[in-house]
């Protein structure tokens, strides 16, 4: 008889009677010594952080702790806490609408690290990164990190992001080509675009060779916390079930017929 196989795999955590561990180590340990960035660290990528890490952690922690209705998440957390009134649906809801417009650190990460090929940020040559301006330019599509719909010409999230670094021995690399890229944008385009507060946080993130799939998850848990303020409020104080003004909407009419399509 063949011997059933594990149906799961994993190297985070183990768990029997009376015992807990993560990453090969005793959760009373982390419990009695670790932060929450500590541990955010360690689950994600299987390590503690290194003491400049856990300050840039921290630092991004801090740079998403809420941005009000100018993100998609966040109505979205109030519009589903109005008509649901649950709590956990309305974070999942706003969870839901992290995406390609809306908190896209790991995005721009991918094309940093890319730009970067083998010879690393610090030997990037201008014509590179504007053959590749260019190329989005041909295809219509957005830079990930550059603009931003109400923080012109700086996001003042990214500037605070920018000085931490700086001060903790961070810029040099992938931040640096951040600001090279929003450079050479401005020459090859002619348009000067601030840089996000994505961009800064995907480059910081590469700089400890975090992946953009773990940047991304990072993102997802850094947010979390401002949807949960913002589907209790909603709930407690809000107004239930939430309809769009009439106004506010627009419903075409077909000019031949002239009904509603």
């Amino acid at each position: 008889m063949t011997a059933s196989q594990p149906t799961f795999r994993t190297l985070i955590s183990r768990v029997a009677p009376g015992e807990i561990f993560i990453r090969g180590g005793r959760i009373e340990d982390l419990i009695d010594t670790a932060s929450f960035t500590d541990v955010v660290c360690l689950v994600i990528r299987g390590s503690r952080p290194s003491q400049t890490e856990r300050l840039m952690v921290d630092a991004i922690f801090a740079s998403a702790a809420d941005h009000g209705f100018v993100g998609t998440p966040t109505a979205v957390t109030r519009y589903a806490a109005s008509g649901s009134g649950s709590l956990p649906a309305a974070v999942a809801a706003g969870i839901l609408g992290i995406g390609a417009s809306t908190a896209v650190p790991h995005l721009i990460a991918e094309l940093l690290r890319d730009l970067a090929g083998d010879g690393g940020p610090r030997s990037v040559p201008d014509d590179r990164i504007d053959d590749l301006v260019r190329g989005y330019r041909s295809r219509h599509q957005r830079l990930p990190g550059l603009g931003h719909p109400i923080h012109r010409p700086i996001d003042p999230r990214s500037e605070a992001l920018r000085r931490v670094a700086q001060r903790n021995g961070c810029y040099d690399g992938y931040v640096a080509l951040a600001d090279q890229l929003a450079t050479r944008f401005a020459v090859v385009t002619g348009r000067e675009l601030t840089l996000n507060v994505d961009a800064l946080i995907g480059a910081i993130l590469l700089e400890f060779r975090w992946t953009p799939e773990q940047i991304f998850g990072l993102t997802i848990l850094a947010l979390t916390p401002s949807l949960v303020a913002h589907g209790i409020e909603e709930i407690a104080d809000g107004r239930p079930m939430r309809i769009i003004p009439t106004e506010q909407v627009e419903y075409p009419v077909d000019n031949d017929s002239g009904q509603h399509p």
